[in-house]
């Protein structure tokens, strides 16, 4: 039997926790989530209190672990429950339709199919920041919500080294940073996971909303490279990050 856990990490978002829990407490009232789990990661304000007077269940890091310790902490709890789904979502959605979540829930549902399906979104705030720091934009997706069938997390329980490692190392070193999203990319198998371009979800302000969206989109189309182009820049960075780390253990030893 199938089950459906929703898996938010949190930190310090008792302010944005309510809208998000709204949505997924509609999707669970109409039987498309089955539970809903918070991970607070160390908040200082009431994230924790706010999330189960709303209904979810709460797991609470004492100290702050990040995003992928938190992800790893949401994977146990899901598991934990029997869940056959998880869906990993960002604390501050403000916009996530049933009929995005139905297409997610159906493309990872056969384990020899998918594993892995990303609902992509405009996030204005990221584009303008972008632009205003580098005068380009390297990826005007950002991934707040992925729904992953459990077969693909199994490596992850068996403490996998090759899962273990990007989901844990790194978190005190600043020059190595794998990222969630981006670990996640790695793990999956390339033949097993999908971009649900014309799925969105919309978290803060949406590039829709923007004053200035008709000049922003007239930049993207200018200045945003193809998929595979993103992920080459993301791949020398790492590298970059690991030959960096590798020279200052050096300088130790």
């Amino acid at each position: 039997m199938s089950k459906v856990v929703a898996v938010i990490i949190a930190r310090d978002e008792e302010a944005n926790l309510p809208k998000t829990m709204q949505i997924l407490n509609d999707h669970k009232a109409n039987g498309l989530i089955d539970e809903i789990v918070v991970v607070n990661d160390a908040s200082r304000d009431k994230t924790a209190s706010t999330a189960r007077k709303l209904g979810a269940k709460v797991v609470t890091h004492k100290r702050v672990g990040g995003k992928r310790k938190a992800f790893v902490t949401g994977v146990l709890k899901a598991n934990e429950l029997g869940a056959t789904t998880m869906l990993t979502l960002d604390a501050d959605i403000v916009n996530f339709s049933q009929k995005s979540l139905k297409k997610m829930l159906k493309t990872v549902k056969d384990p020899r199919k998918c594993l892995m399906a990303t609902a992509q979104q405009h996030e204005a705030r990221r584009i303008k920041k972008e632009l205003g720091r580098y005068g380009a934009v390297g990826n005007i997706y950002s991934n707040a919500i992925r729904a992953i069938n459990m077969t693909a997390l199994e490596p992850l329980m068996r403490d996998n080294t090759k899962w273990i490692v990007p989901l844990t190392l790194g978190v005190h070193d600043k020059n190595y940073r794998w990222g969630l999203e981006y670990a996640l990319e790695q793990l999956v198998p390339k033949n097993k996971k999908v971009w649900l371009r014309d799925c969105p979800v919309y978290t803060k302000e949406a590039l829709r909303k923007s004053k200035n969206s008709k000049d922003l989109l007239r930049l993207l189309k200018q200045q945003v490279g193809s998929r595979n182009l993103i992920d080459k820049i993301f791949k020398k960075r790492n590298e970059d990050a690991r030959l960096r780390l590798k020279m200052r253990k050096g300088r130790k030893s």
